[in-house]
């Protein structure tokens, strides 16, 4: 199964809402996924920022988070935050709509 890396502190405040780990850690159980925790040096992880610069993270908490592989939709902080909130009802799922393209073309 797929891993996606994830600073702590960007998920929690992405959620917004804090969880301890072991909440945290009984919230993905309770979801599905896996999580493991340790730091950006133990997975070794590292940041650039928009400019191309390096940025040491080496001292952030890090959630390894499994994911089934057919949960495309959780490969990214995105969508791993989109689908607790809205487990969480904090807030719902994105509904889309398929447009069909000849309707554009008039």
């Amino acid at each position: 199964m797929p891993n996606v890396n994830v600073l702590k502190k960007e998920l929690f405040a992405a959620i917004g809402k804090e969880f301890t780990d072991e909440e945290f850690e009984d919230l993905c159980f309770q979801y599905g996924v896996e999580v493991e925790f340790g730091d950006a040096t133990e997975m070794q992880m590292n940041r650039v920022d928009h400019n191309g610069n390096n940025i040491d993270i080496s001292k952030e908490q890090v959630y390894k988070i499994e994911v089934a592989a057919n949960r495309y939709d959780m490969l990214c902080l995105e969508g791993i935050v989109a689908s607790f909130r809205s487990y969480l009802n904090i807030e719902n799922m994105p509904r889309y709509a398929i447009k069909n393209q000849s309707d554009d073309l008039m």
